[in-house]
């Protein structure tokens, strides 16, 4: 895909056991974007498929502490390129065309954040896991406006909504995090319409990843940080 006037950068966060995930997912992404952002989280050496001109790795030495969040490193230090801020995960193959159809539907409006893995909450969220109603990436949808997009299926224009350090306090919560930023800046969130087919996941999902340790922290960190915000709202955006 020839560079937009727009930047595409992707940025994404791995741990040891994905490396040969990694490998995979990197080489479907380089072809496609500018330049891959790569937080690596408990790495003792950096893989030399990594040693490539487009490619910036960050280490937990350097950034201790950062999990999911170490994909959004780049956002909350400005050291993002302007133009188009796509996050990935490392346990997911993503297709030649992700990359252009994931910019070519967050251009069509005004402001928000597109995604492929979405949900919305229930009224008074006692429980964050068991509270909301998802739409997965391996599920067949049409275009839905939610309150929690997914971080690893994630794109939006560079400072929308504007991230900063504080806003991720806890490791391996971003989805809930980002979401909350783009709620108190009232930034809609679309997941896209897409196959089932789309997108392949690469391991097996109960194998060890960075949401599965989130997800050990059980739900209730999460389920505060969604009642810390007492008017979730589905924002929308018009077309372009």
């Amino acid at each position: 895909m020839p560079a937009l006037r727009l930047g595409l950068t992707v940025s994404l966060a791995s741990i040891p056991p994905r490396q040969q995930e990694l490998r995979s997912v990197v080489g479907s992404l380089l072809p496609q974007t500018d330049k891959v952002n790569v937080y690596l989280d408990g790495y003792k050496t950096v893989p030399r498929f990594l040693r490539h001109p487009k490619v910036e790795v960050v280490t937990s030495a350097e950034e201790p502490g950062l999990g999911d969040s170490g994909k959004f490193l780049w956002d909350i230090t400005g050291r993002v390129s302007p133009g188009v801020s796509l996050h990935c995960d490392d346990d997911i193959l993503y297709p030649k065309d992700y990359v252009r159809t994931m910019v070519r539907r967050l251009l069509q409006f005004h402001r928000a954040c597109v995604g492929v893995h979405g949900s919305i909450l229930k009224d008074g969220v006692t429980n964050y896991r068991r509270d909301r109603v998802t739409a997965h990436f391996l599920e067949t949808t049409g275009d839905m406006w939610c309150h929690v997009l997914g971080t690893g299926v994630l794109a939006h224009r560079v400072g929308v909504p504007a991230l900063y350090r504080g806003d991720f306090p806890v490791a391996n919560m971003a989805d809930v995090w980002f979401a909350l930023a783009a709620q108190r800046q009232e930034v809609p969130m679309l997941l896209i319409r897409h196959e089932s087919t789309w997108l392949q996941l690469l391991v097996d999902a109960s194998r060890d990843s960075i949401w599965n340790r989130g997800q050990k922290l059980g739900c209730h960190a999460e389920t505060r940080a969604v009642q810390s915000h007492t008017a979730w709202r589905i924002h929308k955006s018009e077309p372009v």
